[in-house]
C-alpha cells in the first residue's frame, strides 16, 4: 500500500521495489526453529516475542533514506516475524478436530486478508496526510494492541511441551524425505512467489497502466483483499464437507481458478470502466489469494501429530525462496518490456504448469484426526 509513495520519494525502479519485497519476505530461515521452539516453549511465548522485537526494525525501515537501509530493515523484519505463522498454525492444529480444520484455518487466515484490507482502504489516505514514514509509525501501536489481547485472552493447550518439541525435531529429516510433501510445496513454493507479485505490483500497475490514482488503486487491493476473506472460509468449508476432507483436490482447483484470475488482469487498459476492474480485483481475491489456510491443513495433517510446528516451518522455508525470487524477477521483466500484461500471462502459464503437476504427482495425507492419535499415543 505504501510502495507508490516509497518508490515516488526514492526514485527506485520496478526491479529495486521488488528487492525490498523480498526482504520483507527473506525471513525463511527463522521459521523452522521458530516452529520448534512453538512445540518447545507454547506459540503464545513465540508470537509475542517476535510482535515485540519486531517493532526495532521497524522503526529503522521508517527512517531509511537509501534503498539498501529499506533491504536491511526489511530483511530484520523477515526474520524476525518469520516464526508467527508455524506458532500460530500449530494453535488452531493443536486445539480443534480434523473434520473442522479446513473452515477454521480458512478463518484464521482470514485475519491477514482482513487487516490487509483495512490498511489497503485506509493507509494510503494517512500517507497522503502523514507521509508513509509517519504512517508506519502509527501502524506499530496495532502491534501493542494485538500483544495486549494475546497476553489477556489466550492460553496454548497444556500437551504442548518438551517432549512433542523433541519429537518434532527428530522428525525433520524425514519430513525433509517424505514425497507426500514434496509436489505441493514446489506447488506452494511458485504460488506464494507468484502470490506476492501480485502484492508487489498490482497496485503500482493500477497507478502506472491503468492510470488509477494511488487511493483507488489501494481500494481495489483492498478489495481483494476482503474477497480472500470469503474465498478461504468458502475453500476450507468446501474442502471439510463437499470433498469429505480431501485437501489436495481442492488446492489444485484453485490453483485452476488463479490461471483464469492472473489471465484476465492482463486485459485490463486505462479505458476498462472501473466496476470491471473491480470485479476482477473481488475474483483475484477468491480465486488467488485464498489458498494458504488450506495448504497448512495439508502439511498439518501430512507431518502428523507433535510435527505440526516443525513441519510448518520446514515448508516454509523452501516456499520463501519464491516469495523472495519472483518479485524481483517479475519486477525485472517489467523494468525491460515495460509490460505488466505480459508478466500477468506469464504467471498465469506459471501456475498452470505446477497445478497440472500437483493433480498429476500430488498424493492426499493418510486421514488421521489429531485429537484420536493423541489419545491412542497414551
Amino acid at each position: 500500500m505504501l510502495y507508490p509513495f516509497i518508490q515516488d520519494e526514492l526514485a527506485l525502479s520496478q526491479a529495486q521495489m521488488g528487492l525490498i519485497s523480498a526482504a520483507l519476505l527473506g525471513g525463511g530461515i527463522s521459521n523452522l526453529p521458530g516452529g520448534w521452539l512453538s512445540d518447545l516453549w507454547g506459540a503464545k511465548r513465540i508470537v509475542i516475542i517476535s510482535l515485540l522485537l519486531m517493532t526495532l526494525p521497524a522503526i529503522g525501515f521508517a527512517a531509511s533514506e537509501s534503498l539498501w537501509m529499506l533491504i536491511v530493515m526489511g530483511a530484520f523484519i523477515g526474520v524476525i516475524s518469520g516464526p508467527v505463522f508455524p506458532a500460530s498454525t500449530r494453535v488452531v492444529m493443536d486445539w480443534l478436530p480434523r473434520r473442522k480444520l479446513g473452515i477454521a484455518m480458512g478463518l484464521k487466515q482470514a485475519s491477514p486478508s482482513m487487516s490487509g484490507m483495512m490498511a489497503a482502504a485506509i493507509i494510503p489516505t494517512v500517507a497522503v496526510a502523514l507521509g508513509w514514514r509517519w504512517t508506519v509509525v502509527a501502524a506499530l501501536s496495532l502491534v501493542a494492541v494485538i500483544v495486549v489481547l494475546l497476553i489477556s485472552f489466550y492460553r496454548d493447550k497444556p500437551t504442548t511441551g518438551t517432549q512433542n518439541a523433541r519429537t518434532s525435531l527428530k522428525g525433520i529429516g524425514e519430513l525433509a524425505r517424505d514425497r507426500r510433501l514434496l509436489i505441493p510445496v514446489l506447488w506452494a513454493t511458485i504460488f506464494a512467489g507468484i502470490q506476492f507479485v501480485f502484492y508487489t505490483y498490482f497496485i503500482l500497475f493500477l497507478v502506472q497502466k491503468v492510470e488509477l490514482s494511488p487511493v483507488q488503486a489501494g481500494a481495489l487491493m483492498g478489495l481483494a483483499q476482503g474477497t480472500s476473506i470469503v474465498g478461504r472460509i468458502l475453500w476450507g468449508a468446501a474442502s471439510d464437507t463437499i470433498f469429505q476432507g480431501r485437501r489436495l483436490v481442492v488446492l489444485g482447483i484453485m490453483g485452476i481458478t488463479a490461471c483464469v484470475s492472473y489471465a484476465l488482469l492482463s486485459l485490463l487498459t486505462p479505458t476498462s470502466p472501473f466496476y470491471v476492474i473491480a470485479i476482477m480485483a473481488a475474483g483475484h481475491g477468491i480465486a488467488s489469494l485464498a489458498w494458504s489456510g488450506l495448504y497448512a491443513v495439508f502439511i498439518g495433517e501430512a507431518a502428523g501429530p507433535g510435527r505440526v510446528g516443525v513441519a510448518i516451518g520446514l515448508t516454509q522455508i523452501i516456499m520463501r525462496l519464491g516469495m523472495v525470487l519472483l518479485p524481483p524477477l517479475f519486477g525485472l521483466l517489467i523494468d525491460i518490456t515495460d509490460s505488466y500484461s505480459l508478466a500477468w500471462r506469464l504467471a498465469s502459464v506459471i501456475i498452470l504448469v505446477m497445478t497440472l503437476g500437483l493433480f498429476i504427482l500430488g498424493r492426499e495425507p493418510k486421514r488421521v484426526d489429531p485429537p484420536v492419535a493423541a489419545e491412542a499415543s497414551r
